[in-house]
Parts: C-alpha cells; structure tokens; sequence
C-alpha cells in the first residue's frame, strides 16, 4: 500500500525517503519498542476479563468463600464492571487534563494496588472490594494508552500499532486461562491466589519502563507546551532533525486539529434548533 493512502498526500509529501527497514533506523526501533508498554494495556484487560472464569472454576476458591451463589456470586462477577462504570464519566476528562501517561501510570498503580487485596483476601467481602478497585482502576489503564499510541506512533505505522492493540487482549485472556487450569490441581488455597497475584505481571512491567515512554505531543500541544512536543516529535520521528519537514507539518496538523476541536467545542447544542 503506498503512503499516501495509509497517512494521507499531507503527510506523504514530507515523508523521508529511505531504502532501510524500520527496525534498521534506530530512532523508529526505539520508538516501537516504547509503544509496546501502552500496548500492554489491552492484555491488563485481558488478564482481567478472563480470570473470574477461571477462578470460579475452581473447587478451592468456591469452597474458600464459602460456594457463593445466586445474586452473591453474580455481585462479585459484577463488581468489576461497576467499577470500570463508575470510572467512565471521569477517566477521560482526566486523561485531556493531566496527560495520557500520568492516567496511565495512576492506573497501573491503582492495578497493582487491587491485585494486593485480592490476592490476600480472607473474606467475600474483602474479594469484591478488590474487584471494584481492579475495574476503577483497569479503566485508567485502557483508555489513554490507544490514544498514547496513535499520537506517538510514526504515521506509517500507527495503523498496524491501533490495530494490534485489543489483538494484545488475548495475550492476557489467555495467560489468565492457562495459569487457573495449570493451578487447578493445587489443593491448598494458593490455586487461586497465584492467578490472582500474577495479575500485577503485566502492570508491573508497564511501571518498569513506563519512565521511557514520551507524553503525547498532542496533549503537549493542547497545554500549550509547543516546544516539548517538537523535540518528542523530532527525536521519534525524524532521528533529532528539528528541521525535518515531516515534523514541522505535524506539529501544524496537530495544533490546526486542536483548533478546530475547539471551535466546535464553542458551539451549544442550541445551534441545532436555531
């Protein structure tokens, strides 16, 4: 596919011309590995999404919490989804407030923090709580890191990289099903705890190189931080040149974008009836 059709004429006049592989150019092989941590982030959800089958499956974790059933069982499968919904009204306003990457960190965080009491819960109760925070907390995980990726990604490649990112769910969906049926014949209650406490894998992998991932030059550019968005997109994209063409017209794409965002933002729903 020519790059006029993945990134538009815009972008494809200023593209660089190179006969080298992406992974052969040093500035795009660091940034693709960088953008592997948000990516993550699908397979947290993954993980997540698939464990509480296989936990209640489990004789030991139904018999340790006393064989939950009816609408007890249904509130601790429910309380992770009470949790991500209860995060929704926020989670967004907060990632276009305080950066994609300072979300992201508090919700891996507050991911590692949940899996703490899960694994060491003694009571149902206790359980549920830490079901509520993962799914409060896995929200703050999910929701910055697409948008992290497609405002860092190269444009050739931000296509492949949105699109690889809830391919990665089944990553964690099937890391969690493996290690439930692979602790199955533990008879002590450590079968469901170790699935449970190798829930904090992914997050602390992400809070381990999460330092090396760059904020979003377009949430840098919407505070006005033209500067720190140039550099980011100049080392990333343009192997340090600062005067690559290439980004000089992102930079104008993106502060042009968030005017006009703006613009439409001053306009009520009111104008629909006028």
């Amino acid at each position: 596919m020519k790059n006029e059709q993945i990134v538009g004429r815009a972008l494809a006049e200023v593209l660089p011309t190179t006969d080298k592989w992406w992974f052969q150019q040093s500035h795009l092989l660091r940034l693709n590995l960088i953008l592997l941590i948000p990516l993550l982030s699908s397979s947290v959800a993954g993980y997540d999404g698939s464990l509480m089958n296989g936990l209640q499956a489990l004789g030991q974790w139904q018999e340790y919490f006393g064989n939950p059933q009816g609408a007890m069982l249904g509130l601790v499968n429910a309380a992770q989804s009470i949790g991500s919904v209860l995060a929704l009204p926020i989670v967004g306003s907060f990632s276009d407030r305080y950066g994609r990457k300072l979300v992201l960190l508090a919700g891996i965080v507050g991911v590692i923090v949940a899996t703490i009491i899960q694994a060491t819960a003694t009571t149902l109760a206790q359980f549920v709580v830490s079901r509520l925070v993962v799914g409060f907390a896995g929200m703050f995980v999910v929701q910055p890191a697409p948008m992290l990726i497609a405002e860092l990604a190269y444009p050739t490649h931000r296509g492949k990289y949105t699109s690889a990112y809830w391919t990665m769910y089944y990553l964690g969906a099937i890391l969690a099903s493996w290690t439930t049926f692979g602790t199955e014949a533990y008879e002590s209650d450590w079968s469901w705890r170790i699935p449970t406490i190798l829930q904090a894998g992914y997050p602390l992998v992400q809070l381990s190189f999460l330092y090396w991932v760059p904020e979003s030059p377009r949430w840098l550019v919407s505070k006005e931080r033209n500067g720190e968005a140039f550099e980011i997109l100049a080392k990333y994209h343009a192997a340090g040149d600062t005067s690559s063409p290439l980004v000089v017209r992102e930079m104008g794409e993106i502060a042009e974008t968030i005017r006009m965002e703006q613009l439409a933002q001053a306009t009520g729903w009111g104008t629909l009836v006028q």
